[in-house]
């Protein structure tokens, strides 16, 4: 089932004052609308996870907690297709700045406190992200290599760098070098590791801005699944509740 259908979304207005804009992304529930330039980045992260299955903004979310009825509307709860246990893979997600947070500390710590409670219910995992989370060369690369995602990859060129470096690292400038027979063009071949690059088929540190230096490997069945680091970091960082 799609998170649009599972619950009603707040609707983002559109006013002289507030900041608005769709997302596209490959979910279930489709494109979603946000109301700033944080979330909108959070979504793109989000999105650019391989695992990633379906995302909505503004969730109209009903729970009982202390024998009370309770309606809690984060930013964001999405869902990841592989689980890797014992990490969740449901999450619901709250993006504030740290100004924002840390000038009404109270506030915040007591809707957090009980939004963790709630997602205990719902078996989902409640973070809460900020700048420092989301300002990162993980969002320049999800950026850079957006168009990329929705291009099938060259699996030939894949073959031939597995057979020329194996196991072995091998620079971005090396591989698209190492491509110069099958591929005669250099914007072409530049082309084809972005795109393997996004289709996790070459893995390198996301975490870092990609370069001509940075060093790639040949990916195997179980990085492609596994390797993601802003997925490892919404699996193991603090939830964000102690403000």
């Amino acid at each position: 089932m799609a998170l649009k259908d599972e619950f009603t979304q707040r609707k983002i207005g559109k006013t002289g004052q507030s900041f608005r804009r769709q997302i596209p992304i490959d979910a279930s529930s489709g494109a979603q609308w946000v109301e700033s330039d944080l979330e909108a980045n959070a979504v793109i992260q989000i999105g650019f996870v391989p695992t990633f299955y379906d995302l909505i903004t503004q969730p109209i979310i009903e729970y009982e907690l202390h024998g009370k009825n309770r309606v809690y509307t984060p930013d964001i709860a999405c869902i990841f297709s592989a689980l890797d246990e014992p990490y969740p893979g449901r999450f619901v997600i709250e993006v504030k700045p740290r100004f924002v947070l840390e000038k009404d500390r109270a506030k915040f710590a007591d809707r957090f406190h009980a939004a963790e409670e709630m997602c205990k219910q719902m078996g989902a995992a409640f973070r809460v992200l900020t700048e420092e989370h989301i300002e990162t060369a993980y969002l320049r690369n999800a950026i850079l290599l957006a168009r990329e995602f929705n291009i099938d990859p060259n699996f030939k060129a894949l073959d031939l760098l597995k057979n020329k470096y194996g196991d072995d690292p091998f620079t971005r400038a090396q591989g698209e070098e190492g491509l110069r027979g099958l591929i005669p063009e250099q914007w072409e071949r530049h082309e084809v590791m972005n795109i393997l690059i996004a289709w996790r088929e070459l893995r390198c540190d996301l975490m870092q801005d990609i370069t001509d230096d940075t060093e790639l490997l040949v990916a195997s069945e179980t990085d492609k699944k596994n390797w993601d680091p802003f997925l490892k970091m919404l699996q193991t960082m603090d939830s964000g509740v102690n403000i």
